[in-house]
């Protein structure tokens, strides 16, 4: 059985497949992703270009983000039982965020020790984080998207 990733593709929950996934490759602009399966076959994720409403993860570390949040989702999907295909759920889509690029340490911590807003910022490390992208004018660094087609 597929399992597929829901995504808000202009305001409508679009599946996306992500069994069997190869490859995951975002351009230079962040505009188009490019999905490549076990059987050659595609799927292409297209982001409108910055504009002051459309963010694509355009840098270098933006795009390493989106590719690791991307793949993160077809991990959660191959771990979800056979008979829940849909991941976040059926009636939830993504919401653009990815855990931390590389692990952190835990640590027990005593209450007394969390005394300033340094010691206690630490769970922002661990956490996960919404994706970024670029677009343009006032406010130009947001969430990606929105997408605009999936083909």
């Amino acid at each position: 059985m597929g399992k597929y990733l829901n995504v808000d593709v202009s305001g409508v929950q679009t599946p996306l497949k992500i069994s069997d996934v190869a490859t995951i490759v975002v351009n230079a602009a962040g505009t188009v992703t490019t999905i490549t399966y076990d059987n050659a076959g595609t799927s292409v994720l297209t982001i409108a270009a910055a504009s002051a409403t459309s963010r694509p993860p355009s840098t270098p570390a933006q795009r390493a983000a989106w590719v690791r949040g991307l793949w993160q989702q077809v991990i959660a999907g191959v771990a979800q039982p056979w008979n829940m295909p849909m991941v976040p759920g059926e009636s939830e889509v993504w919401d653009f965020s990815a855990s931390p690029a590389a692990p952190v340490a835990s640590q027990y911590v005593q209450q007394g020790a969390l005394s300033t807003q340094a010691s206690t910022s630490t769970l922002g490390t661990k956490s996960s984080a919404q994706l970024l992208g670029t677009g343009t004018g006032v406010g130009a660094l947001g969430i990606v998207g929105p997408i605009v087609s999936i083909t």
